[in-house]
């Protein structure tokens, strides 16, 4: 474990208007080893929308006599460190060996963003026994695609083709991952797959996928967009061209 010290060396007399400064200060730790700690701290959602409750499942285990013991879980501001909520407190009599239990965080009212969950694990005097941090993001990863297009429209083989895509942030956090564009022939065969990155765009930003394509034989096709991102993808849009001879 690490210890952290915030030292501000500055004396300040509001009376006499006086400021000292202390060159040399000194502190007493006290230190004790624990024969229990929390082993994990699971999350079942590690994003979840504002509103929903987010599922925790504490494992924990004590290697000595069997003692009672007390978790306390805060709910904190990943920018600020502002306790914004917790989780109701947990006691543990006689624990000894391996030992689990679940509870939730209740996300009604709290604003979109990153929070950071902490467990503290204390005897019944109140000692600081263990700690475990989860970051938990509350908010929603959401995407569309839209405007489609392949300019020009009256295409012949050996033209090329602009196909374009609007591509828009909808949720409420950032989202990164991968634009395809497809195009497929009048028999489903892939002729082209077409790829694009997409690095943190912001909740209501768009960005646009151009590429540009030339265009083959006589015949119809079929162009589509999608992106996979967040590990989900969105609905795939889809455009009609036709090459004339």
């Amino acid at each position: 474990m690490v210890l952290a010290l915030s030292v501000y060396p500055v004396r300040y007399n509001s009376q006499a208007k006086e400021i000292r400064f202390h060159q040399r200060l000194s502190f007493t730790v006290e230190a004790m080893a624990s024969d229990v700690q929390i082993t994990d701290m699971a999350a079942e959602d590690i994003v979840a929308q504002s509103g929903e409750s987010v599922h925790l499942e504490f494992s924990l285990a004590g290697a000595g006599p069997a003692a009672d013991t007390v978790v306390q879980t805060i709910v904190l501001d990943g920018m600020t460190d502002e306790v914004r909520g917790g989780l109701p407190l947990r006691c543990l009599h006689a624990l000894q060996g391996r030992a689990s239990y679940a509870s939730s965080w209740d996300t009604t009212g709290v604003p979109a963003g990153s929070y950071a969950i902490r467990a503290e694990l204390r005897s019944l005097e109140g000692v600081l026994l263990d700690c475990r941090v989860r970051t938990v993001e509350l908010g929603l990863y959401d995407c569309q695609v839209s405007d489609l297009t392949a300019t020009p429209q009256s295409v012949r083989p050996g033209q090329t083709v602009t196909i374009d895509a609007i591509i828009r942030s909808s949720g409420t956090l950032p989202i990164s991952g991968t634009s395809f564009l497809c195009i497929d022939d009048a028999t489903g065969t892939r002729l082209a797959s077409l790829a694009g990155e997409i690095v943190s765009l912001m909740p209501g930003e768009v960005t646009q996928m151009r590429r540009v394509w030339t265009a083959p034989a006589v015949g119809s096709y079929t162009v589509m967009c999608y992106v996979l991102y967040e590990g989900k993808a969105t609905e795939p849009v889809s455009l009609a061209m036709e090459i004339a001879g």
